[in-house]
């Protein structure tokens, strides 16, 4: 990870970033470490392998093909598999896409699966647009993925955890906010994210701290599906059991006040995080955290439901 480089760099002691998988005995090209080297060169070929770009696009980025001796010969009792990873020249389909520069250098920009395909045509690369929007003052990690926008492309968006930096939950979401619109401004249109939601959990990681974009995008679907776009007259407690139901995957599931979230519903303490956000989201007004988690049936999330619009009311009324 990015974070782990610049730690050890810091000491003095840079690191040397190298790429390959399991197919590949595991090792594929490594970087000469260097103070100077950037984070997300993997470096050169090591002796024996071929590493070639598969129908680059405009910018060289394509799928990274590999061919040498450590190349696999296959899956055991798997043709097929092996088929569709080797082809007929020895060359192995990574499903990674990268790029190489002048010297031969590769960097991977993400997973073929992962690219986001615009309306247009355009594809835009999670990777590049994390380490564009870089490190964001109130912002303590975010993931950005493609998501379906309902007529036949992908609309980029992002899944944002607020740093825990003191004070309250409201200024720590409308800093987070305020920062990463900025951040946002300085990327290219066709990158910004038009979708964001600021989760307080932690993203999914693999047992190596990578992130799991796959479930990243189930989070955020499972958010904007159960929140989906109220207007300011439909917000209130009577949209609270479809947001419930959308979360638990229990769709058409009759609720009762008394219907339990964890025993009857099986919400855990993950999905509660999944359900705080899309419940703010659909009745545009923040729950009090404290109050969230004491919460044990569908009727304590109406009631508070119900105060938080009264909340928001009699503020409005102030103001």
């Amino acid at each position: 990870p990015k974070d782990t480089a610049k730690l050890f760099a810091g000491l003095g002691l840079p690191l040397s970033e190298g790429y390959g998988l399991t197919e590949a005995s595991p090792v594929l090209t490594v970087a000469k470490a260097s103070m100077r080297a950037s984070f997300g060169n993997v470096g050169q070929p090591v002796p024996g392998v071929q590493i070639k770009i598969g129908e680059g696009d405009a910018d060289g980025v394509g799928e990274v093909l590999a061919r040498g001796p450590n190349v696999m010969k296959g899956y055991v009792g798997n043709p097929d598999a092996t088929a569709a990873v080797l082809d007929a020249d020895g060359w192995l389909h990574t499903g990674d896409l990268g790029k190489l520069d002048k010297k031969g250098r590769l960097t991977i920009v993400g997973r073929s699966k992962e690219v986001i395909v615009g309306p247009s045509g355009e594809n835009v690369y999670p990777d590049d647009v994390e380490s564009l929007l870089g490190d964001i003052e109130g912002i303590k990690e975010l993931s950005v993925i493609g998501l379906s926008d309902g007529a036949g492309g992908e609309r980029v968006a992002c899944l944002a955890v607020p740093s825990e930096d003191g004070g309250d939950h409201t200024a720590r979401k409308e800093r987070a906010q305020k920062n990463f619109r900025e951040a946002c401004e300085r990327l290219p249109r066709v990158a910004r994210p038009t979708l964001v939601q600021f989760f307080e959990g932690e993203l999914p990681r693999t047992a190596t701290r990578k992130v799991k974009r796959s479930e990243v995008r189930l989070i955020l679907q499972r958010i904007v599906d159960a929140s989906g776009n109220p207007t300011a007259s439909d917000r209130g407690a009577s949209n609270v059991r479809s947001v419930i139901t959308a979360i638990a995957g229990k769709p058409g599931v009759s609720l009762q006040a008394t219907t339990s979230l964890r025993g009857d519903l099986g919400i855990d303490s993950l999905l509660a995080v999944e359900l705080a956000s899309a419940l703010e989201t659909a009745l545009g007004s923040r729950l009090d955290a404290k109050a969230l988690a004491q919460c044990e049936t569908v009727g304590d999330l109406e009631e508070l439901a119900r105060k938080s619009a009264r909340a928001a009311a009699n503020a409005i009324e102030v103001a």
